[in-house]
């Protein structure tokens, strides 16, 4: 779905409202034109932004900002899934209450048109799934200009196109096609951003330098059991690793070191901890089961370490060898 996005959402809401005499439901910037005259210097609506938009008046068009990335995802993944009578509508924003209603009707209608849905069947809403746009209101909502209408980027007619597209994919679902391969969002992770914080350096004990193993493993476990390794460390916001892992578990497969997990399995919990002058601990667990290969392991934390004077150093952590019966 990629439509131009403008947001206007500054009045905020009943318990928390705008700053700066921004008010919620006001369809046009009378009230405020400096924060009128500011948004269009950043970079002006057009004409087709403009009707795009309507009623909703354009304070950031944020659509079209692009440093130091894109600012609003412009191509969003939608998803459905069914277990049972349970069918879970995966969806990439807030929607509101009766937003919400009127999309899973049309799911549950449109699986009722082709005989894969009656009384039993739960269609659910399951949002804030895989991407986030902001929220999605119904057309009567997004005229009033409350916060959460003033808050659906994509314009009034967002939710009907969000009707349309999983009708589509209900229809596809129950007769077992693969839908189209859409179109991949950008890949922003060059474009990171690392917000600096106070004391923005890491230090850490005399005599043990980033990496270094404080709380080691044991040398004997069996399946079942919850391995255990701390590292001395560094903030971790001075690396984010985007695609890549704070941590591996290796498996020693014929002599060789293989990565079996990383810090996007469900099995493994990093845990982080920086006291007042910034030296700061890592714990890893991993929690083994009955399906865990037995053998030789070892757990590795990888990290970057900043300086007083501001230099940036990797560093990597490996724990003592330990066998899994």
């Amino acid at each position: 779905m990629t439509y131009l996005t403008c947001v206007r959402f500054a009045g905020g809401t009943t318990d928390g409202p705008g700053d700066f005499t921004f008010r919620q439901g006001a369809n046009t910037t009378e009230h405020n034109p400096y924060w009128e005259l500011l948004g269009s210097f950043i970079f002006p609506p057009g004409a087709e932004d403009i009707e795009c938009q309507k009623p909703k008046p354009i304070l950031l068009n944020v659509g079209k900002f692009r440093l130091p990335a894109q600012w609003v995802s412009d191509i969003l993944p939608l998803q459905i899934a069914r277990i049972g009578d349970l069918v879970i509508v995966a969806v990439p924003g807030e929607f509101t209450t009766m937003s919400g209603r009127r999309l899973r009707d049309t799911v549950h209608k449109t699986l009722e048109s082709l005989g894969a849905a009656d009384n039993r069947t739960k269609v659910i809403i399951a949002g804030l799934s895989n991407d986030y746009s902001h929220y999605i209101t119904t057309r009567e909502e997004y005229s009033v200009q409350r916060y959460e209408g003033a808050s659906t980027i994509f314009g009034p007619h967002t939710l009907a196109a969000y009707q349309q597209e999983f009708s589509k994919l209900a229809t596809q679902l129950v007769k077992g096609v693969k839908p189209e391969h859409g179109p991949q969002p950008n890949d922003l992770s060059s474009r990171t951003i690392h917000i600096p914080f106070i004391a923005d350096f890491d230090v850490h004990p005399f005599n043990k330098p980033f990496g270094t193993v404080t709380k080691d493993v044991n040398k004997n476990y069996k399946k079942g059991d919850t391995v255990i390794v701390e590292f001395q460390a560094a903030n971790l916001r001075r690396d984010f690793r985007t695609q890549d892992s704070f941590l591996t578990v290796d498996h020693l497969v014929n002599g060789v070191w293989t990565v079996v997990r990383t810090d996007a399995d469900f099995d493994n919990k990093l845990r982080f901890k920086s006291d007042i002058i910034n030296e700061s601990k890592v714990t890893i667990e991993w929690t083994t089961n009955g399906d865990t290969p037995s053998g030789s392991y070892r757990i590795r934390h990888f990290g970057t370490s900043k300086s007083i004077g501001g230099t940036h150093t990797p560093y990597t952590g490996t724990s003592a060898q330990f066998d899994l019966a």
